[in-house]
């Protein structure tokens, strides 16, 4: 799998200017995801953990916004990721790599690994803290 090759400053400029044009405030569910991500042991997490922490009834809706706030992302980067084999995009490797489900992984779901250069955007913005 190929994955954003950027800097936190490119992940700093790409998510101000995202939040910039599309409105995007501090208590924004996009805002709510990344935050709880970054906040979690390892910067790992599942959607259905994700989907808890905002409030949403299942974790295909924390997989819905969390793939499309990646996907404003990636396209302020200009990063187009790799596609599933039914031909849609994987947008959230713009923010994760990830871990497939299994008996040993959190939940036994698929998790989400932060990128490390998104997490130290985010520190260094005071979206996080660690």
């Amino acid at each position: 799998m190929t994955y954003p090759l950027t800097t936190a400053h490119q992940y700093k400029q790409a998510l101000i200017k995202v939040r910039d044009k599309h409105h995007i405030s501090g208590d924004h569910n996009y805002l709510k995801l990344l935050r709880m991500q970054g906040n979690a042991d390892s910067e790992t997490t599942t959607a259905t953990r994700m989907a808890e922490h905002v409030g949403f009834e299942n974790f295909n809706a924390a997989n819905l916004h969390y793939g499309k706030y990646a996907h404003l992302v990636a396209e302020a980067l200009g990063y187009t990721p790799e596609k599933r084999k039914d031909g849609t995009y994987m947008w959230w490797m713009t923010f994760s790599s990830g871990n497939a489900a299994n008996e040993d992984s959190m939940d036994g779901h698929f998790e989400f690994v932060m990128h490390p250069e998104l997490r130290n955007a985010l520190l260094e913005m005071r979206w996080i803290k660690k």
